[in-house]
């Protein structure tokens, strides 16, 4: 389910593959829009449950998103016990992006518990955390 901007509630996963498409590159353009500012972002991730909605990678195009760290990372995302108002900031580790140590994912609800906005960073700061908290505001307004 996704809230569209006139607040009618779609199932995007039921309609046709045309407005599937038109919503998830709507969301990846915002996205990417948005997350371009941020030089720590590696990737940008908007799912429901464990389905994919849209991913983006901004800056670091020399760490490919790999379908083994994308499934870990939507298993992650999804097992998450989260309510609308709650933001987790949590480390992750993404095999083929490196072996021995961790990036940070800051993950938020928008408007639903199950459609979920999730940022990968290079940067582990307490300060990353509330300069992701201000992106995720920045993308609900879109």
């Amino acid at each position: 389910m996704i809230y569209l901007k006139n607040r009618k509630l779609i199932d995007v996963f039921s309609i046709g593959h045309k407005w599937y498409q038109q919503i998830r590159n709507h969301t990846s353009k915002i996205l990417s829009k948005i997350c371009s500012r941020h030089k720590s972002i590696i990737y940008g991730i908007i799912s429901i449950d464990k389905k994919l909605i849209s991913v983006i990678q901004p800056h670091a195009k020399h760490y490919q998103l790999q379908s083994i760290d994308l499934n870990i990372l939507l298993h992650i995302i999804s097992s998450q016990t989260q309510t609308i108002d709650n933001e987790l900031w949590f480390p992750v580790c993404i095999p083929t992006l490196s072996q021995s140590g961790f990036v940070h994912a800051y993950q938020c609800c928008l408007g639903m518990i199950s459609l979920k906005l999730t940022i990968i960073s290079q940067d582990p700061t307490i300060e990353e955390f509330g300069q992701l908290r201000e992106l995720a505001a920045e993308i609900r307004i879109e």
